[in-house]
């Protein structure tokens, strides 16, 4: 009686022992535990991604994890397979087919019941998306407050850098370097050493935005020593790009380039890498590279999810055929890089606000022209009467000749401040019209990858937005009523610079029209980095020394 009683009493232990050893969570994680199987090959996952295990390797794990997910029938288990098989896409370069698989993942989990779950997944369809935005920095400051608070350590300092990157790109750098910080601290305490490494090109690249250039430069170049970076080929390459980026030397371009050639899971940075070559080599004279380099990068531009990527090859190439004298392609393809630039519907809404304010203004100043004009006539009128009464015929045709000069005169004013309230309205309509139809595109082509439309609808409705984009037309319309108004500018613009592309035509006009960088952005469709790099290539065009405001030369060819 006593032994059954001990083997009783050692079987509870056991047993409690047994229950308490499953906390229900996957530490340090906070997945839900569901099976051994499952669980264990998830947290071998997450090792595996972080210490960066060959592609054949966790291949093996993923494919385990979705079998022993299928023989559970659990829902959840297969939700999660779908999530690290949308890691491995991407780790493969194949990111539209990592959108469309963990797309299917966050259908099957209950944002209520699952959040994490739902949580780790819309993460991932909110990167692989590229999305941007206030909803998206909504999401992440979401998700960093949910993970805090349920101990998730690792995901809080995650979320900590893709906050600090969203506020980096909005200009806070400050409270950028702040979040960056905090990141690294919760990584170190856990012993994440190989994020706290890679984190260092994110710190780099906010103290370059800072002006703090040789700070960032040194950390970049200690990283390139460093073993957590070399483990990871897709960091080193990093490094190497923006070592290029922030110091032009074509070193770092060549061993990133050589880094990813031959690999048919790089080709977008392959794209990407050759884009930049052909920039550079159009810089020094070399164009026949310059061509070469933009072809090979039209060629990799499909493999290229990265909008503002494809917008760079888009733009290399149509200046490359440009150059060759092959205009209709480089129409084309500048046709096709407005495509692929970024809309904001905001910045749409703002246009429009400013549009129909501008043409209030243009009503009010007609008015106000028309009731002085009115006015002038009745006391010409008065004035007919009193010459007649006085001075006869011939006083009477003198002063009419002076108010009909007089007249004349106003006229001319009127019509110049109507033309140059016209061409300010003009640029807001075709600013506004192109953004609204760009918009209208990009929300097209999302519909036909979410198989809401047929490829067929989506290509008809596509071909016929892009008819009604801004071309030649609207920009012959807008040079014409310009030269109206500033008839010497552009003829003494290209006589001091013959045979400047019309392109930079275009960013002169707007530069001595006073418009900012932004506003150029807005109407040439592209982001603002892209109009000083452009303005930096005006002002070697121009010969400029750095002592020389590029508005104030630009402006000084329109004085008489």
């Amino acid at each position: 009686m006593k032994t059954l009683l001990s083997i009783l009493l050692a079987s509870a232990l056991l047993l409690c022992a047994s229950c308490g050893s499953r906390s229900g969570k996957i530490a340090p994680y906070r997945w839900t535990e569901l099976s051994d199987d499952v669980d264990s090959l998830t947290l071998a996952l997450e090792h595996g991604f972080y210490d960066y295990h060959p592609l054949d390797s966790l291949e093996e794990a993923v494919g385990r994890l979705e079998s022993a997910a299928a023989v559970s029938g659990d829902s959840l288990a297969v939700a999660r397979g779908l999530y690290w098989r949308g890691q491995l896409l991407n780790r493969m370069g194949e990111t539209d087919s990592a959108l469309s698989v963990v797309s299917r993942g966050i259908e099957m989990v209950d944002s209520a019941r699952t959040p994490y779950d739902f949580f780790r997944l819309r993460g991932l369809v909110r990167q692989y998306s590229h999305s941007i935005g206030a909803e998206s920095y909504r999401e992440i400051d979401e998700e960093a407050r949910f993970y805090a608070g349920i101990g998730d350590k690792p995901m809080t300092a995650t979320m900590y850098i893709n906050l600090a990157i969203t506020l980096l790109n909005l200009g806070d750098y400050d409270k950028s370097l702040r979040y960056m910080e905090q990141a690294d601290d919760i990584n170190r305490s856990l012993g994440f050493d190989k994020r706290v490494a890679k984190n260092k090109i994110n710190i780099a690249s906010i103290h370059f935005r800072k002006g703090n250039r040789e700070k960032g430069i040194e950390l970049l170049r200690e990283l390139l020593d460093s073993p957590e970076i070399k483990a990871d080929d897709g960091a080193y390459n990093l490094v190497l790009r923006n070592l290029y980026v922030y110091t032009h030397d074509l070193s770092y371009l060549r061993k990133a380039y050589s880094g990813v050639a031959g690999n048919d899971n790089r080709r977008d940075l392959q794209g990407l890498y050759e884009a930049l070559l052909s920039e550079h080599f159009h810089d020094i004279g070399e164009q026949d590279s310059a061509v070469a380099y933009s072809r090979l990068a039209i060629n990799n531009i499909n493999y290229v999810d990265n909008f503002a990527h494809k917008s760079m090859i888009m733009q290399v190439y149509a200046d490359a055929m440009e150059r060759g004298g092959q205009i209709d392609s480089a129409l084309r393809y500048q046709k096709r890089y407005i495509e692929y630039s970024d809309s904001d519907y905001a910045r749409m809404q703002q246009s429009e606000v400013l549009r129909i304010a501008n043409l209030r203004e243009v009503a009010e100043v007609m008015s106000r022209e028309r009731e002085s004009a009115q006015n002038s006539r009745f006391y010409f009128l008065g004035a007919i009467f009193a010459v007649l009464a006085v001075a006869g015929v011939v006083y009477f045709m003198l002063y009419r000749r002076q108010k009909r000069h007089e007249m004349a005169s106003r006229d001319s004013r009127l019509e110049m401040e109507k033309s140059r309230r016209s061409l300010l309205a003009m640029m807001l309509v075709v600013e506004e019209k192109d953004n609204l139809f760009n918009f209208l595109n990009t929300e097209i082509e999302k519909m036909r990858k979410e198989n809401s439309i047929g490829a067929a609808e989506a290509r008809r409705l596509q071909n016929t937005i892009q008819t009604h984009l801004s071309g030649d037309e609207d920009w012959k319309s807008f040079q014409q009523q310009f030269v109206q108004i500033y008839p010497v500018f552009v003829n003494k613009l290209l006589g001091a610079y013959p045979g400047l592309a019309d392109s930079y035509v275009k960013l002169a006009t707007f530069i001595y029209m006073g418009l900012d960088n932004n506003r150029i952005a807005r109407l040439l469709v592209i982001r603002p980095e892209s109009v000083k790099q452009a303005r930096w290539r005006l002002r070697r065009m121009m010969n400029l020394d750095k002592d020389t405001s590029l508005d104030d030369a630009i402006r000084a060819l329109g004085s008489d």
